[in-house]
C-alpha cells in the first residue's frame, strides 16, 4: 500500500495490469518477478502518450457539439501545443488529467443540453478518476455540482437537485474506494502525501506567491516562461487573440456553455494557491482555453473569408474603398491565423528533432569515458552524464564549496556542471547566494576541458519570429544540433 503514498494512483493501476500481461505474455511470470526492466518504462509512458492523443478528438467532439463544423480547428488545437506533446512522452499524471479535465467539460455542456442521469452518472466517475489521478481534482466535485444547480435551477425542484448531487456524490465515492482503497484506509499517508506537495521550498519552483502563480500559469498557455529547458519552443503570444474570440463567440451564440469552461478558472485559483509553481501542474487547466482558441481560429478563417468574399469583382468609387478595406482585413485575419498555425506545426516537428538529435549528457559521457572521467574522480551536478535524470549539487561533494581546497575534496579531479541546476538558482534569493558563489568560484578557478551546449532556439513572445527561428532550427542538419541541458567539466586547478 505505500506505493499509493505517491498520486496517479489511476496509472499505477492500469501501469500494474500493463506490466503483468506483458511479463505473463513475454516472460511467463508476473511483473514482480521480472523486475524493473526497461519496457516498463516504455509501457508507463505510451499509457501517458495514449491519454495525450486520446483528447484530441474529446476536443473535436467537445466544440462540435457546441457548433457544428468547428471540432477540427479545437482538435489542432489542442494536438500542436508543445506543453502536451513534451509531456505526453512521460510517465507522470499531468496529461491524463487533462484528458479527464476535457471529458468533464464535454460532460458539463452535455448535461446542459439534455439533464439525464446517464451524465450525473458519468461526471462522478470521471471525478473519481480524476481525484485518483491528482489530489487537487478534487475541486471538480464543486464543478459538477455547479453543473447540476444551474441545469435543473429553472426546470428541477431543489429535492431532484439535491438528490442528483447525492448521487453524483456516491458514484464518485464508490468509483473512488474501487480505484484507490487506500485513499480511505489510509488517510494519515494521504494526508502527509498533500503536505508534502503543498511544502513552499523547493529549488527553482517557489516563491512566486499566490498573485505570481496566478501569473506564471496564465503566461505559460502562452509560452514557457522562465524555462531551464531551452531547447522546448515556446507558442505565440498572438495565441492570445483567438482565445478571446473564441470566448467571444461562444458568449454571443450559447453563453450558457461558457460555465463548463470555468472548470480551468478553478483549477487556476486552486493551483495558484501551493507553495510551489510547475508548467506541467497547470496542464490541465489549459484544455479549456485550448477549445476555445479553436473556435476563435475558426472565428477568424470565417471572418476572413467572408471580408474577401466581399470584395467587388469591379470596384469604382466608394465600391474601391470599401473593397479595398474588406480585402486588407481578411488578408490580415488570414495572415494571423496562418502565424498561429504554422508556429504550432512548426513547435511540434521542433520538438520531434530535439528528441532524435544528439543529446548533451550523451555527447558528454562519451568524452569522460574517452578522457578518464568518472563518478570517483568528479564532483557534478543533477542532470549530467553521471546523474541523468535526478536533481543533485556538484558543491555537496565539498566540505567549503566556495575554496574547493578541503580535505573532503580529496580525489576530485574535475567538476561538472548542468544548466538544468544552475539555472535554477535566482540572484535576488539571499538562500542561493552559496551556490551562485560556487558555480561562480569553477568558472573562475577551474579550466575548462569540454563543454556541450544545447542549440538554441531563439524565442520572442511574437509566433512570426518564432516561426523563422524554428524553421532555421529544422534546416540545420541534426548532426550539427544538441539537445538537453548545457553541459560543462572543469579541471580542478592544482
Amino acid at each position: 500500500s505505500y506505493v499509493y503514498f505517491h498520486p496517479d494512483h489511476f496509472q499505477i493501476k492500469i501501469c500494474a495490469f500493463l506490466f503483468n500481461a506483458y511479463s505473463l505474455l513475454r516472460y511467463g511470470a508476473d511483473a514482480a518477478a521480472v523486475g524493473a526492466i526497461p519496457a516498463f518504462y516504455v509501457i508507463a509512458r505510451l499509457v501517458t502518450a495514449v491519454c495525450g492523443i486520446a483528447m484530441i478528438p474529446v476536443a473535436h467532439c467537445l466544440l462540435e457539439r457546441i457548433k457544428r463544423g468547428t471540432g477540427v480547428f479545437a482538435a489542432f488545437s489542442v494536438a500542436f501545443f508543445p506543453a502536451y506533446i513534451t509531456h505526453s512522452g512521460y510517465a507522470s499524471p499531468d496529461v491524463p488529467l487533462s484528458l479527464v479535465i476535457l471529458v468533464l467539460i464535454y460532460l458539463g455542456v452535455r448535461h446542459l443540453e439534455r439533464g439525464g442521469i446517464g451524465t450525473v452518472v458519468a461526471m462522478g466517475v470521471a471525478t473519481a478518476i480524476g481525484m485518483t489521478t491528482k489530489y487537487p481534482a478534487a475541486i471538480c466535485c464543486f464543478y459538477v455540482a455547479g453543473i447540476i444547480v444551474v441545469e435543473g435551477f429553472r426546470t428541477r425542484s431543489a429535492k431532484e437537485i439535491a438528490l442528483r448531487i447525492l448521487l453524483v456524490a456516491a458514484v464518485a465515492f464508490v468509483c473512488l474506494f474501487a480505484i484507490s482503497p487506500n485513499l480511505v484506509t489510509d488517510l494519515p499517508s494521504v494526508l502527509a502525501s498533500l503536505r508534502n506537495e503543498a511544502r513552499t521550498v523547493h529549488l527553482g519552483a517557489d516563491g512566486l506567491g499566490f498573485f505570481g502563480n496566478l501569473w506564471f500559469y496564465a503566461t505559460g498557455l502562452f509560452s514557457i516562461p522562465d524555462a531551464t529547458y531551452n531547447d522546448t519552443p515556446y507558442t505565440s503570444l498572438e495565441s492570445i487573440v483567438f482565445l478571446a474570440a473564441g470566448i467571444a463567440l461562444l458568449a454571443r451564440r450559447k453563453a450558457r456553455y461558457l460555465i463548463p469552461f470555468s472548470l480551468c478558472l478553478l483549477l487556476w485559483v486552486c493551483l495558484s494557491v501551493f507553495g510551489l509553481h510547475w508548467l506541467r501542474w497547470g496542464l490541465p487547466m489549459y484544455a479549456g482555453p485550448l477549445v476555445l482558441m479553436g473556435l476563435g481560429l475558426y472565428a477568424a478563417v470565417a471572418a476572413s473569408a467572408t471580408l474577401l468574399g466581399r470584395t467587388p469583382a469591379a470596384p469604382d468609387g466608394a465600391r474601391r474603398s470599401r473593397g479595398g478595406l474588406f480585402a486588407f482585413g481578411g488578408i490580415a485575419i488570414a495572415l494571423l491565423a496562418a502565424v498561429f498555425s504554422l508556429n504550432a506545426l512548426a513547435s511540434s516537428v521542433a520538438l520531434a528533432k530535439s528528441a532524435v538529435v544528439p543529446q548533451t549528457r550523451v555527447e558528454a559521457l562519451a568524452y569522460c569515458e574517452e578522457n578518464g572521467i568518472t563518478p570517483q574522480n568528479s564532483a557534478f551536478d543533477g542532470y549530467t552524464p553521471f546523474n541523468l535524470r535526478l536533481a543533485g549539487s556538484a558543491a555537496d561533494s565539498f566540505a567549503d564549496a566556495a575554496s574547493l581546497e578541503t580535505a573532503e575534496n580529496e580525489g576530485i579531479d574535475y567538476i561538472v556542471i548542468s544548466s538544468y541546476m544552475y539555472e535554477r538558482y535566482d540572484p535576488s534569493n539571499p538562500d542561493h547566494m552559496d551556490a551562485i558563489r560556487f558555480y561562480s568560484t569553477v568558472r573562475s578557478e577551474c579550466e575548462l576541458v569540454g563543454e556541450w551546449k544545447a542549440t538554441e532556439i531563439e524565442q520572442t513572445p511574437f509566433g512570426l519570429v518564432n516561426l523563422m527561428a524554428k524553421i532555421g532550427y529544422l534546416a540545420a542538419p541534426a548532426n550539427e544540433c544538441l539537445a538537453g541541458p548545457d553541459i560543462a567539466i572543469y579541471r580542478i586547478s592544482e
